[in-house]
């Protein structure tokens, strides 16, 4: 099925770069442009690595630059509306497709599209203390909080973050969920975290009384809080 899904997505741009291939490959970037498509798919079948799918992604800047030499070695000056309708068929429905998820998106929370007074202060307060450390945070947040405040987090983006799943159901049960007292003490300790990083998202848990014991200090900005650490032997000092 896989394979059937990129047959079908690559199909309008790779069957008229398949033109291209008839003409010579003079030039070290006719050659590059030439390969770029299957050292890519390479890339995006092998079984390692971080995130295959960027190699995909970037098939569409060789793919269109093939496509527009095939279809002119064989159709030299195509009609104007003809150009505009082809652009129009690789365009619209994509740009339609992507709106449509980033609609949802916003809807779901998945993403912080919108950023709250409190989470802002909170980052900017986090961004100027001097101590270093990274931070332990929800998922959510770990899109934003590495360039909103130059640190890094426990659980980022997917495609950096080691097990990733396992570190993104571990920060639910201990913002969301909830765990028990020792198996959170234990976790938060785990992670080498200094700082603890809660956003403004309803149904997130209060962390003070849990981690009483492991925590220097607690600063509330409106709906977000921030949670300083004790330096335990554990604690990653990033930047120290």
């Amino acid at each position: 099925m896989a394979v059937v899904a990129i047959v079908l997505t690559l199909l309008p741009l790779a069957a008229p770069a398949a033109l291209a291939y008839r003409m010579p490959a003079r030039t070290w970037q006719d050659w590059a442009v030439r390969l770029w498509p299957f050292a890519a798919l390479v890339v995006y079948l092998q079984p390692t690595g971080t995130f295959p799918y960027h190699a995909f992604q970037g098939l569409a800047i060789p793919l269109s630059i093939l496509a527009v030499t095939g279809v002119v070695s064989v159709w030299p000056r195509p009609p104007v509306a003809a150009v505009a309708a082809a652009l129009a068929v690789m365009i619209v429905p994509g740009t339609i497709h992507k709106f449509d998820v980033a609609v949802e998106s916003v809807r779901a929370a998945g993403d912080p599209y919108f950023v709250f007074r409190g989470e802002q202060q909170a980052m900017d307060a986090l961004a100027a203390d001097p101590r270093p450390g990274g931070v332990l945070a929800p998922a959510y947040d770990g899109h934003m909080l590495p360039y909103k405040t130059g640190r890094e987090v426990y659980v980022g983006a997917l495609s950096w973050t080691p097990d990733w799943d396992l570190r993104v159901r571990l920060t639910q049960r201990l913002f969301e969920q909830g765990m028990r007292v020792p198996q959170a003490r234990h976790f938060v300790r785990a992670t080498g975290a200094r700082f603890v990083f809660t956003d403004c998202r309803p149904g997130l848990r209060d962390l003070e009384a849990d981690l009483r014991p492991l925590i220097e200090s607690v600063r509330r900005f409106d709906c977000a809080t921030l949670y300083v650490l004790r330096r335990h032997p554990g604690t990653v000092l990033v930047g120290d």
